[in-house]
């Protein structure tokens, strides 16, 4: 719009032509204000969200690593690259273990052959009892049963054979699986587990890192976000302006109206015409004054904190720098080192299987000789009463009394060998099961073997890193859109600010109009008391009533301090803020944004504005 120029208010004109120049223009500016900042004002409230939106993806890149998992698992990669470590070592325990349960088993070898040997000895001697009684029932009898209980043995001691070549095969699948797998030990060991080690305390060292710039830039997007919300408050200076612009263009319709109904009058026409268009420019001017402060200071500060959220926007990793890395690079490795021990891994699992699968036949093996010695122990218990009872019969048969005698002799003989060899199998048999224990210590839960836990903690590192990237990634787009609705904003009130010189116009013209040297309106039934009380009705600020208790005629009571308000103003009082109605509105600028309340026609003090410490 045109400029306003002093020689348009032609006060030799109608009033309603000469003020109509001025009223265009105000009523202008009064539009443009409201719809810049109403756009202004939505773009903020915008602003806001997002920088909302930012924080908590800041809380959730803290929580992600705050929680203790993602720690649990460096924790468990870092015990399981350590186990990788120790695996030759506890395949040379397993070894030992071996080699005591091969001697095991040929304990028990050598016991089943003595046990053998002696269940054939006593057969024949069995025999030859039955020939040297000479068919006589009672010893026929004693040999059958005797007869029976060693084949009974026997059976049992071939069923040994059975199972101690299912252990040897198994132990033999074994010391295979432990050869590969220190084959593979020596290609990774102890660089792989070393470096995975190495990767893994740096990860948590830069998590760490993570998680304090996380909360610093938490704390620097907070103050943000306050501030934002007293440029929310602040950004009404435009609809203050705007009020403040309509109030003065109600004024000069008002006197337009007045003095076109005392036409009669022409002289305290005259007079109220000078007197109402002075308050008029005193108004002006205070807007003009007022605007360009408040406005000036409110686009400074969201200067001021577009910048500061660009910094915000520029999160980066705790190592900036030509050497930087970051988490995807530390899984990378991390995975690359567990590739690398991937055959290992296998061959570890593998040999571990064998071991367990190895476990269960010795438990089996023990549990097995502990039946068949058993048998072999009732066994002898029988042939050793059968001896003694056939001792006791010969006694009573002279006959033949003397060479069965000498054979249950050599029966009792034979079956105490058996008692000798049984304490031997017992041996062997504790042997085992104690070998059967440290293997099930050793072996542990299956699941907990370095390769399973070094792959689970591998992907609860990854969904970690893709939660804290997600919400990195959430950090940088929020606020760079921040930024850029912030740069917006200031560039809609950048626009507004030239607003502030039409006002300043504005004023100009009225200065050049008003007549300074009127006299003021001296009669008390002098129709301007009554424009004056009107045009007082119309303002809801205190600014306003000062201004306009200058230009109060004697005996005419002042407004400010008073509850004299117009309507629009008594909602404020209806907010039960406790404010006066008349202050409402000024109320809402005293947040710090702005200086005090500055002087009547000179600007507030606004070096200060925004100065929260962030700054």
């Amino acid at each position: 719009m045109e400029a306003l120029r002093p020689e348009q208010l032609d006060l030799s004109a109608p009033l309603a032509d000469a003020t109509a120049p001025l009223r265009a223009q105000l009523e202008s500016t009064a539009r443009g204000l409201d719809g810049a900042f109403n756009q202004a004002g939505e773009q903020l409230g915008e602003t806001a969200q997002v920088i909302t939106f930012v924080i908590e993806a800041l809380h959730e890149m803290t929580r992600v690593f705050d929680n203790g998992e993602a720690s649990a698992a460096i924790d468990s990669l870092t015990a399981s690259a350590r186990r990788l470590a120790l695996v030759s070592r506890a395949v040379s325990q397993r070894g030992e273990l071996m080699a005591r349960i091969q001697s095991a088993v040929q304990a028990l070898r050598r016991s089943i052959d003595d046990v053998q040997r002696c269940l054939r000895a006593l057969h024949i001697y069995g025999m030859n009892v039955k020939i040297a009684a000479s068919g006589e029932p009672a010893f026929v009898d004693f040999a059958d049963q005797m007869s029976g209980k060693l084949k009974a043995a026997d059976s049992q001691t071939k069923g040994f054979e059975a199972r101690l070549a299912d252990l040897s095969e198994s132990l033999t699948r074994m010391q295979r699986n432990d050869q590969l797998l220190l084959g593979e030990c020596a290609k990774v060991i102890p660089q792989v587990p070393d470096r995975l080690i190495g990767d893994a305390d740096a990860l948590r060292g830069y998590q760490a890192g993570l998680v304090r710039l996380a909360g610093t830039t938490r704390t620097v997007a907070q103050a943000i976000q306050r501030e934002l919300g007293n440029a929310l408050v602040a950004i009404q200076v435009g609809d203050r302006a705007r009020q403040r612009l309509e109030h003065v263009v109600t004024g000069a319709t008002l006197l337009e109206a007045q003095c076109a109904a005392g036409q009669d009058e022409p002289a305290a026409m005259a007079e109220m015409r000078a007197h109402t268009l002075t308050l008029l420019q005193a108004l002006t001017s205070e807007i003009a004054a007022e605007y360009q402060s408040d406005a000036g200071a409110l686009l400074a500060s969201l200067e001021r904190l577009r910048r500061d959220t660009e910094q915000v926007s520029a999160l980066r990793g705790p190592d900036d720098g030509p050497g930087k890395v970051d988490e995807t690079q530390f899984l990378r490795r991390i995975e690359d080192g567990i590739a690398e021990a991937a055959t290992m891994i296998e061959r570890l699992q593998s040999a571990d299987a064998q071991a367990a699968e190895t476990l269960e036949v010795i438990l089996a093996t023990v549990a097995d000789v502990s039946v068949r010695v058993r048998a072999i122990r009732e066994l002898r218990i029988d042939v050793r009463q059968m001896a003694i009872n056939i001792g006791l019969r010969c006694r009573k048969v002279e006959r033949i009394g003397r060479p069965v005698t000498v054979i249950a002799n050599e029966i009792r003989s034979h079956s105490d060998q058996l008692d000798t060899i049984i304490l031997t199998i017992n041996r062997a048999e504790t042997d085992l099961s104690e070998v059967s224990e440290t293997m099930r210590e050793q072996a542990g839960d299956h699941d907990s073997l370095p390769g399973n836990e070094l792959t689970r903690s591998l992907q609860t590192i990854r969904d970690c890193a893709q939660n804290s990237d997600m919400a990195m990634s959430t950090v940088e787009q929020g606020t760079a859109t921040a930024v850029e609705m912030l740069r917006l904003t200031c560039s809609r009130l950048d626009e507004a600010m030239e607003h502030a010189p039409r006002i300043a116009e504005a004023a100009q013209a009225l200065t050049h109009s008003a007549d300074p040297g009127a006299a003021t309106p001296q009669r008390e039934d002098h129709p301007v008391r009554a424009l004056l009380t009107e045009i007082g009705r119309t303002y809801t600020m205190v600014g306003e009533r000062r201004i306009h208790d200058r230009f109060l005629l004697p005996g005419m009571p002042p407004l400010a301090g008073t509850a004299t308000a117009a309507p629009a103003a008594a909602g404020w009082d209806a907010m039960g803020d406790g404010l006066e109605p008349g202050d409402a509105d000024d109320g809402l600028f005293d947040d710090g944004l702005f200086g005090a309340d500055a002087p009547d026609n000179a600007p507030a003090d606004t070096d200060d504005d925004f100065d929260d410490g962030l700054f």
